[in-house]
């Protein structure tokens, strides 16, 4: 499997059907809820970590350009290539 399918997998499915589950089990008890909370900060945090194999860069950060400033921003898309070294994930 590789990274970019990882990490759609993991944002796109495992993310949401785990918040839904926590979220439907804080209406027996609240303390599910803090589940929840757990369950996204551990979900973004993962998905946050996955790299570029190849140079290191970060998944989610994806290079903009606007006039002559050149910033990142972090996305949840995942593109085919690496912004930093091109590499086809």
């Amino acid at each position: 499997m590789n990274v970019r399918l990882k990490r759609i997998i993991l944002l796109f499915v495992v993310f949401p059907l785990g918040t839904i589950f926590f979220c439907l089990l804080g209406f027996i008890h609240w303390s599910f809820l803090v589940l929840a909370y757990l369950h996204f900060y551990i979900v973004v945090k993962t998905a946050s970590r996955i790299k570029c194999p190849q140079c290191g860069t970060p998944m989610g950060s994806h290079k903009h350009k606007w006039g002559d400033t050149t910033f990142f921003m972090y996305s949840p898309l995942t593109k085919k290539n690496c912004d930093n070294c091109g590499y086809k994930f």
